[in-house]
């Protein structure tokens, strides 16, 4: 199964989402909060590309793995809110992009399993 990345939105929002996040990591302090962001906002792309050039079934698991680095970038997003790291409206509106993404995962794992079938 061929995937051409580019023209697939949840990678190409993963994608912006990421260079976002990596822009404004150096103002996170503490800066393992700022890495760990990064980390888990990279992930969310490289995981949907690492997993395009397996197979269905392995592709159906690396997009776990995506909705998983979507997830702990919430949650890190929720900490940075909290702390009062960034500015807070920004922070809220890539939080809201994460699940966003997230669920556009879900529903893009659904698909290829019903292909499966």
């Amino acid at each position: 199964m061929s995937h051409q990345l580019e023209k697939m939105e949840v990678y190409k929002r993963a994608m912006k989402l990421a260079s976002q996040i990596v822009l404004m990591t150096d103002d996170i302090r503490p800066f393992r909060l700022g890495e760990q962001m990064a980390s888990s906002a990279v992930s969310i792309a490289s995981n949907i590309s690492e997993g395009s050039e397996r197979s269905p079934k392995d592709f159906i698991r690396f997009l776990d793995y995506s909705r998983g680095s979507a997830s702990e970038l919430y949650t890190q997003i929720q900490i940075a809110i909290l702390a009062n790291r960034y500015d807070l409206e920004w922070l809220k509106a890539r939080a809201v992009e994460a699940l966003e993404i997230k669920s556009m995962l879900f529903a893009f794992q659904l698909q290829l399993k019903k292909r499966l079938e």
